[in-house]
């Protein structure tokens, strides 16, 4: 059982979403609960700070650890102030075929297109579906896939369909299409 967290608002404190509150990301990867449905298999975080440097280019962090364990994502966390987060607490199945690599670690993201996803899903015979879905996605975007996961491929499947993936979707506002 995956867990997401999406912010979008003013600049706050990573720590303040992934450490502090009761119901902060982190927590939710251990309450014991939970624990006979979790099998931790990653993390991964896309956070934007307006005031950085490059406002538009995402720290990006991924890693195998369990977050709770995780000591540079702790020391991240009381550092950087975002105000976008998508973050993501991979969590599978407890079963011999599942992958369990960085690759695999959501949040998903292509080289030059400025949109990133994390998915919650397990598509059934999913292996038996790639040779059709690989007909619909450019070759180009199709190179980028890395890991084994369906929410990859849906990530592919989506930016495949935008008119240009490489422009950021904001620049469509206020444009008239025929």
């Amino acid at each position: 059982m995956c867990r997401a967290l999406l912010y979008l608002g003013e600049p706050v404190l990573l720590d303040n979403f992934l450490y502090q509150p009761d119901s902060a990301l982190v927590r939710q990867s251990y309450m014991p609960k939970m624990l006979s449905m979790l099998n931790l298999a990653g993390f991964g975080l896309r956070a934007w700070d307006p005031s950085s440097h490059n406002p538009d280019r995402a720290y990006s962090y991924y890693s195998q650890q369990l977050p709770v364990f995780d000591r540079n994502l702790k020391n991240l966390a009381e550092k950087i102030r975002a105000g976008c987060l998508l973050a993501h607490v991979r969590g599978v199945p407890y079963h011999t075929r599942v992958e369990i690599s960085l690759q695999n670690c959501h949040p998903f993201h292509f080289k030059d297109v400025p949109l990133v996803m994390a998915h919650n899903g397990d598509l059934s015979r999913f292996a038996d579906m790639k040779p059709l879905l690989s007909a619909h996605i450019p070759p180009a975007l199709l190179s980028q896939i890395h890991g084994t996961t369906d929410s990859e491929w849906v990530y592919a499947l989506l930016v495949s369909q935008l008119p240009d993936p490489h422009r950021h979707p904001s620049a469509e506002v206020g444009t008239a299409r025929t």
